[in-house]
């Protein structure tokens, strides 16, 4: 992942809906908090639906995918782990796994997708 990416994979553990903010926000020239603020309900401007496929090979567009998708769910989830479990030990083991098991996933999926394309 590039540092971009790796920052949207970060943000997406509090909020999957924070990603395509983060995502205009880094890629975009325009102001930062207006583009992380804005994008879910203005969109992507269109010169990142550009510049997205110029920089990102579909291999790690692919692995991207699967890392966000097998993330951490949400802050909401975590919390009601903690209130079912009310033990730290599990949180820390449960955001471990997800963060490990969506790292691999998407290695895995990257190196399928560099066969493919």
């Amino acid at each position: 992942m590039t540092w971009q990416m790796f920052m949207a994979y970060l943000s997406s553990m509090l909020t999957k809906e924070s990603l395509l903010g983060v995502i205009n926000a880094l890629y975009s020239n325009s102001d930062v908090a207006a583009a992380a603020f804005n994008a879910k309900s203005v969109g992507v401007s269109e010169s990142l639906a550009i510049l997205l496929p110029q920089v990102i090979s579909k291999a790690r567009a692919l692995g991207f995918i699967m890392a966000i998708v097998f993330n951490v769910p949400c802050t909401m989830t975590v919390a009601a782990i903690y209130r079912e479990n009310h033990s730290a030990k599990w949180i820390v083991l449960s955001i471990g796994y997800y963060v490990a098991f969506s790292l691999a996933i998407s290695c895995v999926f990257y190196h399928i997708g560099l066969l493919i394309w």
